[in-house]
């Protein structure tokens, strides 16, 4: 029964349900029916009975819209053994509340259905489009690209020089690139994918690396201007921060080739922006991005090399690179001298809290503590103020 009803968790009053087959509704709890039939010694162990033997049956009450204005609500019982038809409503917006003998839900039901199908289809024919283009295979190894390697100022993990090894020899092929690379934070992502765009760049084409924030943006243009200072690569960075002077001058020199390595936000997929010879894409954290931006990737791919870094695929990603529409590299290993991450999931409580904070700060490191509301984010600042002042 727990593993059943694990997916409604945290379940309240007043939080609103969706029933597979009537639509959504307004929880308002649970309640048990006294029924005449009997139960037998091992169903008494799974069911709560009465005295005399009668079982008392438990059900999930979801109320609907009247079906005519100024009427009652509809009610609709649902038994705990059918709790799989039941699921928690996800989403940003209240949604409206269904009538049980409407259309509405079916219609709603259809029209997914119909998008999941249009979706596969054209994710079915980008994928046969990419299979069956072509592009001349980068050049090998060159002396500039050793010269680049042999400056990082780290060692290479091995999962590292086996990523490395799969994308340049997946550069070495006639066909486009499509490879995630999965790793942790701070695992060394950045520099395999710094080191693909090298290569790319070596061989003439440029590079866009498209980040989901402004914030993310500036980090990797600072790493990626480091990185890249000791060779005449020109870089370029765009996004809605940047001045309108600027982000015009940016767009001009990319339609005139000259910024090799572009790195922005969405801005990069707006209509105005185009390339002189786009021929490589990073995009990091992909499932960051909306739909809209999703559509404008999809048509970008069809010709193009193109490196997906994520920390957390989701799990359309992981299911294009299990079933071998998308090949994947795997990062493991933190570098050397890195402490691995240690994980603990435990009930909310303020001294457990209290004592990770501190023994962080006691050796210097930083604490990211995440809360899912903006509007109660105060309160927990002052809480923080209170426990470790």
């Amino acid at each position: 029964l727990k593993r059943e009803i694990s997916h409604l968790r945290n379940l309240k009053v007043g939080d609103y349900l969706v029933h597979i087959d009537h639509g959504i509704g307004v929880f308002k709890g649970i309640v048990s029916f006294g029924h005449s039939e009997l139960v037998s010694e091992s169903e008494k162990i799974l069911k709560q009975v009465q005295d005399d033997g009668t079982a008392v049956k438990e059900y999930y009450l979801i109320e609907y819209a009247p079906p005519k204005e100024g009427k009652e609500p509809d009610k609709l019982y649902v038994p705990r053994d059918q709790i799989k038809k039941l699921s928690l409503y996800i989403g940003f917006q209240k949604p409206a509340i269904h009538r049980l003998s409407g259309t509405t839900w079916e219609h709603v039901k259809r029209k997914i259905t119909e998008d999941a199908r249009k979706l596969a289809e054209e994710l079915l024919a980008i994928y046969a489009k990419r299979h069956s283009a072509r592009r001349a295979p980068y050049a090998l190894s060159t002396r500039e690209q050793l010269e680049f390697d042999g400056i990082f100022e780290f060692v290479e993990t091995e999962d590292q020089k086996k990523a490395i090894i799969d994308i340049f020899t997946d550069m070495g092929k006639d066909e486009p690139m499509d490879r995630l690379l999965c790793g942790d934070v701070g695992f060394g992502k950045t520099e395999v994918a710094m080191r693909a765009a090298f290569r790319a760049s070596c061989d003439g084409k440029q590079i866009a690396v498209l980040c989901p924030t402004t914030i993310l943006a500036d980090q990797h243009y600072e790493t990626f201007s480091k990185r890249f200072a000791s060779f005449p690569i020109n870089l370029g960075i765009l996004s809605r921060f940047e001045s309108k002077k600027a982000q015009k001058e940016t767009i001009q020199k990319l339609k005139d080739g000259k910024i090799d390595i572009i790195i922005g936000t969405h801005r990069l997929l707006s209509a105005d922006v185009e390339f002189k010879n786009l021929g490589f894409l990073i995009i990091d954290e992909e499932q960051r991005f909306g739909v809209k931006q999703k559509e404008k990737m999809k048509k970008i791919r069809e010709a193009i090399d193109v490196l997906s870094l994520s920390a957390t695929p989701i799990p359309r990603t992981l299911y294009l690179a299990l079933s071998g529409l998308r090949r994947v590299s795997i990062i493991n290993t933190p570098p050397f001298g890195r402490i691995p991450i240690e994980t603990f999931v435990l009930p909310y409580n303020k001294e457990a809290i209290q004592k990770a904070i501190r023994e962080e700060l006691h050796r210097h490191g930083q604490i990211y503590f995440l809360h899912n509301k903006i509007e109660t984010i105060e309160k927990v600042k002052e809480m923080l103020k209170e426990m470790v002042p």
